[in-house]
């Protein structure tokens, strides 16, 4: 199973849930976190809890990656990062559940917004 975190608006707390999801995770079976953000927070942190965590932050080794990490390990934990890039909707067109997470103020729902319409089928994936 791929697991992506995603929201256009960093500091949603998407690098602590992937971290604290991942864990619990590796309690359950085998996890991977995949490293989506350049600012490699949670591959910093995923030294400390030894878990394994590969950063990958190109679309295209996303696109082509994700699945066959998911052959290897129980689940793959996606950090992605703070924007709507095309990093994110690799991970978004790849991932078997997708979570936005969002504090509860206008401002993080406002920006969840883009994701959900990607998700939705509203935002078009570009296919070059």
């Amino acid at each position: 199973m791929i697991i992506g975190l995603t929201n256009q608006k960093g500091g949603a707390g998407k690098t602590t849930l992937s971290g604290h999801l991942a864990y619990w995770l590796s309690q359950r079976g085998t996890v991977i976190v995949v490293d989506a953000d350049a600012q490699a927070s949670s591959t910093n942190w995923m030294k400390d809890l030894e878990l394994p965590c590969k950063t990958m932050i190109d679309p295209d080794d996303l696109f082509d990656e994700l699945p066959a990490l998911a052959e290897q390990y129980d689940a793959v934990v996606v950090d992605g990062p703070g924007s709507l890039s095309a990093t994110t909707k690799a991970i978004l067109s790849r991932c078997d559940l997708a979570l936005v997470p969002c504090k509860p103020a206008l401002t993080d729902l406002e920006e969840a917004d883009g994701v959900l319409r990607l998700l939705s089928g509203k935002l078009q994936i570009p296919t070059s």
